[in-house]
């Protein structure tokens, strides 16, 4: 059932087998297995149905480094959490966002990489990942792409040893804003408890198990839940600031004896690969594969991936390659110009100096824009093509529309332990202090990027596809003023050692004995792929360890 926190008495105490804080994928994933098994479970979720300014406002936070997406921008304080936001248009029109799993070689130790290497291998994981893929709506897990091939879709004859052709997946966000979340609320054993914010978690006198989760509204009362086991499912940034903050027995925090957690902050930077230039006309409509399309009613994205082996021969982390048509760049430069326009305007951030830089931009690429409007409207396309949008190959004649892709690449970030959450002094309403995320993106990891993209340049020039420009930005790539993808890694890293690790194999905290992290925080590294799939994956593993 749905409960509001703001009924509750002040001071009011729930008891529960399991207290789940989070009702993000991974918290629901959780949850709804624990109550499928007749556990009686507790879902605590910061936020209601509906997004709220005052409550959102309790993500706010601080960022220090490099520019990284604004985390009160991407941490949705609602039930459901960020799968509210996703806004990718799937090949069959539904919102829903995109998946990958890792790579076999993620999990292995990399000498190359310090920090590399998870407790266990691809393999156990598949099993859970064959289970996530039900849970996502993602249609079946399987590193094999044959069934995405096709006459006009076959993928590029590039050599294995440098770059290997991959599939994201899409699944819709109803997946988790709906269906999951209804199967947990029409069980009588599971209580959705939203408007709670989890404000600590309350240890025993001996500080190795917790007892209860402190909870608090921004009105003012405050209340508990009592559990025997806690999941910790807020997210890779909060599930470090609610160990930072639970810091009554343990002054560095709950979990942290050995200085570990909040660190090893891990993103997906994009990276800008430049244009590809196709050799033949009749590639255009022959390159299907690398464009959203449906197949037996699943949405797939075919992209290039740096191989294994380039990846231990030259010391490179893992670099996927996407690609999208564009006209000219100077008809491109007016698309931009009307999408960040667009964008700035439903910010509140239009300014008189933006629109003096990005008009002239937009009038020298007006003569491109009747005639996007045209494919808009008879083909139903994006006037800008991205993750978000696909859907281009359908149309006819496509060496006539386009004169390029843009090449963009998502990138791995080495696990680094200057990386860190920590707590801000700056407290937010309801009195708890506010995170305090400091993030870069190396040097090496920058260095190691821009050899990555050239290797990938260089086989689609020597395979005969194209010619590759690349971005005129040195030897280090450019990554915006935005540079992460808001996939947070690493925060309470999985390892057997706890001198190494904030949670064992299993997801428990070593230094406690009923509290359990679910979620991309506890990801070793995270490869280039997009999380959601793989903390889903972990979750179904957790649950199958809780339910024992």
């Amino acid at each position: 059932m749905l409960r509001d926190a703001r009924t509750l008495d002040d001071g009011a105490a729930l008891s529960t087998d399991v207290c789940v804080v989070g009702s993000g994928p991974a918290g629901l994933t959780v949850a709804a297995a624990l109550v499928a098994a007749g556990r009686d479970v507790v879902v605590m979720e910061t936020g209601g149905e509906l997004p709220e300014p005052d409550v959102q406002a309790l993500a706010e936070g601080e960022v220090v480094g490099d520019p990284l997406l604004n985390p009160s921008m991407i941490r949705h304080r609602r039930i459901g959490g960020n799968a509210n936001a996703w806004v990718v248009k799937m090949a069959d029109g539904r919102m829903g966002v995109r998946y990958v799993g890792l790579e076999r070689h993620d999990f292995d130790r990399r000498d190359w990489i310090d920090g590399s290497g998870w407790p266990f291998g691809f393999d156990e994981l598949v099993p859970y990942y064959e289970r996530a893929a039900i849970t996502c709506g993602t249609g079946p897990f399987s590193a094999d792409i044959s069934r995405w091939v096709a006459a006009d879709a076959t993928p590029w004859p590039l050599d294995p040893e440098v770059v290997t052709s991959r599939v994201f997946q899409f699944g819709p966000r109803a997946n988790f804003t709906g269906e999951l979340r209804s199967r947990i609320e029409q069980d009588p054993r599971a209580t959705i408890l939203h408007h709670a914010t989890a404000a600590e978690l309350e240890l025993d006198e001996a500080g190795r198990t917790v007892v209860a989760v402190h909870g608090r509204h921004l009105d003012g009362r405050r209340f508990s839940v009592q559990a025997r086991t806690v999941v910790i499912a807020t997210g890779g940034l909060e599930n470090a600031r609610l160990l930072l903050m639970s810091n009554q027995r343990h002054p560095a925090g709950v979990g942290n004896g050995n200085g570990r957690v909040g660190r090893y902050l891990q993103d997906h930077p994009i990276v800008a690969g430049g244009s590809l230039v196709l050799n033949r006309p009749d590639l255009w409509d022959r390159s299907a594969f690398y464009d959203m399309r449906l197949d037996q009613g699943d949405s797939g994205l075919g992209h290039l991936s740096l191989a294994p082996a380039a990846q231990a021969r030259h010391g490179l982390l893992g670099l996927s390659a996407s690609f999208f048509p564009r006209p000219s760049p100077r008809r491109s430069a007016g698309l931009e110009a009307i999408k960040e326009l667009v964008e700035l305007r439903g910010g509140g951030q239009l300014s008189a100096a933006a629109v003096a830089r990005l008009v002239p931009r937009l009038v020298k690429g007006a003569d491109y824009l009747p005639l996007a409007a045209y494919r808009k409207l008879r083909w139903q396309q994006s006037l800008f093509h991205g993750f978000g949008r696909g859907g281009w190959a359908q149309m006819p004649n496509l060496a006539r529309k386009y004169e390029r892709f843009e090449i963009v690449h998502q990138a791995e970030q080495s696990p680094d332990p200057a990386n860190r959450v920590t707590l801000a002094p700056t407290r937010d309403a309801l009195g708890l202090p506010k995170l305090r995320v400091e993030w870069r993106f190396s040097r090496g990891d920058s260095e190691a990027a821009a050899r990555a993209r050239r290797l990938m340049a260089a086989e689609l020039e020597r395979a005969g596809i194209g010619t590759v420009t690349l971005p005129d930005d040195g030897d280090l790539p450019e990554y915006g003023h935005a540079a992460g993808t808001a996939h947070h890694i690493g925060t309470t890293r999985m390892h057997d050692d706890p001198a190494h690790g904030v949670v064992d194999r299993h997801a428990k905290l070593h230094e406690v004995a009923n509290v359990y992290l679910a979620g991309s925080s506890v990801f070793p590294t995270g490869g280039y792929a997009n999380p959601t799939l793989t903390a889903v994956a972990l979750a179904h593993r957790l649950a199958d360890r809780l339910i024992g």
